[in-house]
């Protein structure tokens, strides 16, 4: 019963904040002088400075880099940007928070070159939006990745990349209070009024495991770690699930700050991880090329955890896609961190960020791609036989491509269980036999 009442939940919450719609890139949802600048907390050295980046949006290229990001902020320099660059840069919002603001998220790829198939990667910052810093990771690789230099990866990857998960927090922090932003703008008291212990701390509101309760996932309102009434109950958790499920990513990073680290799924105590353990080779590949330009701690740490925590962005990921989802932790908390400081972190950040896309062509891997009889995409099951898996892990092909790439720790010989369900529940089976001398194999299945 209880499964039933989450699946519900999700599918109500998925019709009502979940749409994904290509935006409008000519007007901003609120102008500078329409904020209330007295309440602005942190992330600029005065409001005079904050004033000049938000009317810097005006501009035909406002710069990226003037300082820590409000929400009118990222939705501006999103907005530019998708117009700036119309053959790499496309703005769309994946959802509706709590106060119905959109969450923005932006695609780059080559769209000059839009019958490839690319692998998708999902970017993710600011799931927390009092962690400035982190939405800072996500502005640096939209900029990297839209310089010339770099172009090889637009023709390699389609990015899907939210600079800010968490928009009503972000609005919290920077207009209400500095001691809120890390929770949503869920209101769980019945007074209507609002205070700093209200919403939902959204990086604990994922379904996998979730609810497992100890000292840093709460099950109590207050908490600033308060991991919602039931799984998958926040419209930002709801819009990032249903663009994944749609988009079933190869790759995710999320940015945090604070603890220098490079999380692995899973993350949560009580979970087993599978056979092999891919997502670790990329985070040790990410951590050997990163600097974190932090002296007591030069280098990211490659972790399961920091402390125990269930309900977490890469666990998800990982166990629904089987993606190789990774958690950043940034070496600075905002507090204290001028915001020179931040280029020199981002810059020693980008190797480790390349090394973790390269590691990707490095390994052997297996291109499934299903249709129909009329060559229409289809949604199956892919499974590598001899793999092993402990929580019912179930990876299926993108209903809108029908792709799903499977990769591999060493080439040679692999076998490949494909299921499709109809819709009578009728199962229908094919078996690839792959010998992975080259190191992409693409493989139809026709059912």
């Amino acid at each position: 019963m209880k499964n039933y009442i989450v699946i519900l939940t999700f599918l109500l919450f998925q019709s009502a904040f979940s749409q994904i719609v290509e935006v409008d890139t000519e007007n901003l949802s609120q102008s500078c002088d329409e904020l209330e600048f007295s309440k602005i907390s942190y992330g600029y050295e005065n409001k005079g400075k904050f004033m000049e980046a938000c009317k810097d949006l005006s501009e035909e290229r406002p710069n990226m880099f003037l300082g820590y990001k409000s929400y009118l902020i990222v939705e501006g320099l999103l907005k530019s940007t998708s117009r700036n660059n119309p053959t790499k840069a496309r703005l769309f919002s994946i959802g509706k928070t709590h106060r119905k603001k959109d969450i923005f998220a932006l695609q780059i790829t080559n769209f000059a070159d839009s019958t490839k198939f690319r692998p998708t990667v999902f970017l993710n910052c600011a799931h927390h939006a009092l962690e400035l810093l982190s939405t800072e990771y996500c502005f640096k690789i939209i900029s990297e990745l839209l310089s010339e230099e770099n172009s090889m990866y637009l023709d390699q990857f389609d990015f899907w990349i939210v600079p800010l998960v968490n928009p009503d927090g972000s609005e919290n922090y920077w207009h209400r209070s500095k001691y809120s932003g890390r929770k949503n703008g869920r209101m769980n008291s019945e007074s209507g009024v609002w205070n700093t212990k209200e919403g939902v701390d959204i990086n604990r509101n994922y379904p996998f495991m979730w609810g497992i309760e100890g000292k840093y996932t709460s099950s109590n309102p207050e908490s600033a770690r308060y991991m919602g009434p039931t799984p998958a109950s926040e419209p930002e958790i709801q819009a990032v699930m249903n663009l994944s499920i749609k988009k079933v990513f190869t790759l995710s990073i999320s940015f945090h700050t604070v603890a220098t680290s490079i999380l692995v799924p899973y993350t949560i105590p009580e979970a087993t991880n599978p056979i092999p353990e891919l997502p670790k080779q990329f985070a040790q590949k990410m951590a050997a090329a990163s600097k974190t330009q932090r002296k007591s701690k030069p280098k990211y740490i490659v972790r399961k955890n920091i402390y125990p925590v269930s309900g977490t962005d890469q666990d998800w990921h990982y166990f629904k896609n089987g993606t190789m989802a990774l958690l950043v932790e940034g070496p600075f908390y905002h507090t204290g961190i001028s915001y020179h400081y931040s280029k020199v972190v981002m810059d020693g950040f980008m190797p480790g960020f390349w090394a973790y896309l390269n590691h990707y062509h490095d390994l052997p891997k297996l291109e499934v791609h299903a249709i129909d009889q009329e060559g229409r995409a289809l949604s199956v099951q892919v499974e590598v036989v001899g793999r092993k898996y402990y929580h019912n892990e179930k990876f299926f092909t993108s209903s809108e491509s029908g792709r799903y790439i499977l990769l591999f720790e060493t080439s040679g010989p692999h076998k490949v269980l494909i299921t499709y369900t109809d819709q009578h529940d009728k199962k229908e089976y094919r078996v690839l036999e792959v010998d992975l001398k080259t190191k992409h194999v693409v493989k139809s299945v026709v059912f």
